[in-house]
This record gives C-alpha cells, structure tokens and sequence, in this order.
C-alpha cells in the first residue's frame, strides 16, 4: 500500500513538472517566428561588416532586441530550443516552415 501511495506522489509530481515545463516553452509557431528574425539580423550583421567580432555583437545586441520584442529572455529561447532539438520530427518541421518563410522574404526583396 505504501509503494502505491509512493507512486501516486511520484505520477503527481511528474505531472506537475511536465506542466510546468510545457508553460515555459515557446510555441512552435512563436519559434518559428524568432528563428526568422534571427535568421535575418544574422543575415543582416554579416551583410553590414566583413569584421567577425563586429558582426558576432552587432547579431547578439539585435537578438537581444528579438527576445525583448517577444517578451522572452534568453534562457526561455534556450530550454525551448534544447526542449524541440531533442523532439526531432518538430524540430525538422519548424525549420521547414523558417527556410519557406526566408525564401518569402528573400523573394521580396
């Protein structure tokens, strides 16, 4: 009886941490979304200065930016990333829909 009241308190807190977990991930359409901008102020660094080290901070400052405007930190784009890199079917479905959403832009221009 004791190893079944064990279990139960052990479901409940993996469940518990579970949501926890799930409430603190980006969605995958708020990924997607960061992905592309990331991609562009990426682009748009390496574009404006052939210099690496003024290209690699001037990326990091506008993705500073990029959390700030989704009103996310860094640790949050993180563990959401780490969380889709380990969920290999997603991950591959979210880069699919960023590399169509950057032709887009690409075409536009």
């Amino acid at each position: 009886m004791q190893r079944l009241i064990t279990l139960g308190i052990l479901l409940c807190m993996l469940s518990s941490a579970h949501r926890e977990l799930s409430a603190k991930l980006l969605s995958q359409e708020q990924m997607i979304s960061i992905l592309v901008d990331l991609e562009v102020a990426k682009a748009m660094a390496w574009h404006y200065t052939a210099d690496e080290d003024t290209a690699r901070a001037l990326f990091q400052k506008n993705a500073l930016l990029i959390y700030q405007a989704y009103d996310i930190d860094l640790d949050t784009f993180q563990k959401s990333y780490q969380y889709y890199l380990t969920h290999l079917e997603i991950i591959e479905k979210i880069y699919e829909v960023v590399v169509k959403r950057l032709e887009a832009l690409e075409e536009r221009i």
